[in-house]
């Protein structure tokens, strides 16, 4: 797996600015934005493949049974892989899809190159001098899948940031996620969500789960598809000034590389409910940190539960090196991962940790290529490589007859709150009818929601809450207990806070910050019925911290 080197901003200003000095605008640099060809005349300037034999394609399926067909590969960049240019991998995809009479409904992306511009003259895998403008990777795989399959896919997002390589000589690359979906059967619900951070923003956001624009569609070269109508969310400016598509997405960054990306789709047959898709790739080195980057920001988007409605339990695809569906993410099953031990994996959300409407099982798993018996990812002959990883398919499907019956309920709600304060509870069932019960304890409360007030300082409250389907006779129960903490213990939290927040020779060591909260505690304990802690300081370190 190439290494890559992400770049600061002055740095790629002053490496453009020596090419402008050195070429005088022989090449074509990649903020420009020159005309785009009409798609029913483009002339491709990449390398050309092998058209796929015109055989049946592939028709739309109204998915009887909940059928819902994913596809993750990493695609290894846009640069040639053994030889093989990208115009002939992709075309080696749709062929497989074609073969095999898979048309998938989601199509996750890692490794994708935005955009490529060789520094210099250097080689960066597509000839010497060779550029790839924004989106011509997608542009061609989209055109391959068209003529294979039969389905014009659209592209949910691409994101990521602009990052560096070595081929012959250095390349300079939008590196990026991206996720593809079929809109016969999907729509996008992440598009309809705000505006977001910008494409290439990583400033403060290391760890932190955040919308984010995608990549502006600016500068393109290939042309062979009509991207500007293939591209979803409102319109956005960046980069060339001019609108085109933004693509939000969720994604959390760590060591400023983007790790992972999530968007919200729906089937079309049932548009109230969500297919959640994580799509994740940690780096090669410090997976144990990009693996809690990665959850939280499955934390970020899945909870509070009755934020959304879950068709199926979410999806976590992607190239996961060393992390482990299971072991990293317990919250998670594996659905498929290659036997040939390959790092491309399919899982999906287990029924402890997410409410779903339906039970999922696994009725066809795949791998791209098509591997002869005994022979390994990555060892496939060159007539057959795709990128230099395996792709993964899964179709899932309705678990059953009784694959939507209620099967659970979970609650949302706090674990503890300020003594006397408000707070609400919210029943959300796996599974079920919309002519179920509901009957919360003690109360005998009726709403799936519950509104209470805690007691007194450091009492619990402890609610049950009984769901019951009437049709199969079935009820099922959960239970969640409230402490109420004294009203100045969150002051010393606040407190806290602010110490560990601190910079400079003179602040507080986080021990310190640390110990302090612990006395500060103490003193709350000790003093819960003197409510004088509302506008309390706490001394840490020799200075003063207001609560």
């Amino acid at each position: 797996m190439t290494r890559r080197i992400a770049l600061r901003m002055p740095l790629r200003r002053i490496l453009a600015a020596s090419v402008l000095a050195l070429i005088a605008g022989a090449l074509a640099i990649q903020v420009q934005a020159p005309p785009v060809t009409s798609p029913s005349n483009a002339v491709s300037s990449s390398p050309t493949a092998p058209s796929i034999p015109p055989q049946a394609r592939i028709p739309a399926s109204d998915a009887p049974g909940g059928e819902l067909g994913v596809l993750t590969l990493n695609v290894g960049g846009i640069e040639a892989k053994r030889g093989v240019p990208w115009e002939t991998r992709a075309q080696r995809i749709a062929a497989w899809s074609n073969r095999n009479g898979i048309a998938p409904d989601i199509i996750a992306l890692q490794e994708v190159h935005g955009w490529l511009w060789p520094f210099g003259f250097a080689n960066c895998g597509r000839g010497f001098g060779v550029q790839a403008g924004d989106y011509d990777q997608i542009d061609i795989l989209l055109k391959a899948l068209r003529d294979g399959t039969g389905v014009t896919y659209r592209v949910a997002y691409l994101t990521g940031n602009e990052a560096s390589f070595s081929f012959a000589g250095t390349c300079i690359t939008y590196r990026s996620q991206a996720v593809l979906y079929h809109p016969g059967r999907l729509a996008n619900l992440t598009a309809r969500a705000g505006d977001g951070r910008p494409h290439n923003d990583i400033d403060g956001l290391d760890g932190v789960p955040h919308l984010r624009r995608s990549l502006p569609l600016c500068s393109r070269r290939t042309n062979l598809m009509p991207l500007e109508t293939l591209l979803d969310g409102a319109s956005q400016t960046d980069k060339c000034g001019r609108p085109t598509p933004s693509g939000p997405a969720w994604a959390v960054l760590r060591a400023g590389t983007v790790k992972a990306t999530f968007v919200r789709l729906a089937l079309t047959t049932d548009p109230s409910r969500s297919i959640d898709v994580f799509n994740a790739h940690p780096g090669l080195e410090h997976e144990d940190l990009d693996g809690l980057a990665i959850k939280r920001l499955i934390d970020k988007v899945e909870r509070p539960y009755s934020s959304s409605s879950l068709y199926y339990p979410p999806l976590l695809v992607g190239d996961l090196n060393d992390l482990n569906i299971g072991r990293d993410f317990p919250a998670f099953v594996t659905a498929h991962a290659p036997p040939q031990n390959d790092v491309e994996v399919i899982g999906i959300g287990n029924e402890e940790s997410f409410p779903a409407q339906y039970r999922a099982r696994v009725a066809k798993r795949a791998v791209l290529p098509d591997l002869p018996p005994g022979v390994l990812c990555r060892r496939e002959s060159v007539d057959l490589l795709v990128s230099d990883h395996c792709g993964v398919f899964a179709r899932f499907e309705w678990d059953g007859p009784d694959a939507g019956v209620l099967r659970g309920v979970f609650v949302d709600g706090p674990t503890r709150v300020p003594a006397n304060s408000k707070y609400r509870l919210v029943a959300v069932p796996s599974g079920g009818n919309p002519l179920m019960s509901v009957r919360w304890q003690p109360g005998d409360a009726t709403s799936p929601q519950l509104n209470a007030r805690a007691g007194d300082s450091n009492t619990i409250q402890t609610w049950t809450v009984s769901v019951t389907d009437p049709f199969i006779a079935r009820t099922v129960s959960k239970s969640i207990s409230v402490i109420a903490e004294s009203t100045c213990q969150p002051s010393c939290k606040a407190s806290q806070a602010s110490c560990l927040s601190c910079r400079g020779s003179s602040c507080p060591l986080p021990r310190e910050c640390a110990a302090e909260y612990l006395r500060c505690v103490a003193g709350c304990r000790s003093s819960a019925r003197n409510i004088r802690s509302a506008n309390a300081t706490c001394s840490i370190g020799g200075r003063l911290y207001p609560a």
